[in-house]
């Protein structure tokens, strides 16, 4: 019995220890990657990015979540968009398709389950799929309006 125990707290600690490792290489791929024009922890840079630390967004997008980050990052986005009140005009998310897709798993990972404590990440398949295959940015903007 004592063994069982012993051995679950190992496994538990193991499996923590993987997603905090797992957290910490997202963390740094967004500060290295995304964080110049999202700001530190994504909180957006007024005039420059919005911010993608939005749970209101993410709980908008419902089941489309996983796919309108996947889309956004695969394809980029250009227009404009209102949070919060605050207009960001003329923005032009470029194309983060030369990004490795396994890296942007980890970025989303960090983006939507960190910062916005939502399940909408997407998974490597559909990374993959709208590389291949981007949205358009009026696609992107209908899931963003909740129109898709």
């Amino acid at each position: 019995m004592i063994k069982l125990i012993i051995n679950t707290i190992t496994v538990g600690a193991v499996v923590f220890a993987q997603t905090a490792w797992a957290d910490d290489i997202g963390k740094s791929l967004f500060e290295n990657k995304c964080a110049a024009c999202h700001g530190a922890a994504g909180v957006g840079i007024e005039g420059i990015a919005p911010p993608l630390q939005n749970p209101d967004l993410w709980k908008s997008l419902g089941g489309n979540g996983a796919k309108y980050f996947a889309g956004v990052m695969a394809g980029g986005l250009a227009g404009s968009i209102n949070v919060a009140g605050i207009d960001y005009r003329g923005l032009v998310m470029p194309t983060q398709s030369y990004i490795d897709s396994a890296e942007l798993v980890s970025i989303a990972k960090y983006v939507v389950q960190t910062l916005n404590d939502s399940p909408a990440v997407p998974d490597l398949a559909l990374i993959n799929q709208l590389k291949a295959e981007p949205l358009s940015h009026s696609q992107l903007r209908a899931i963003r309006k909740g129109e898709k």
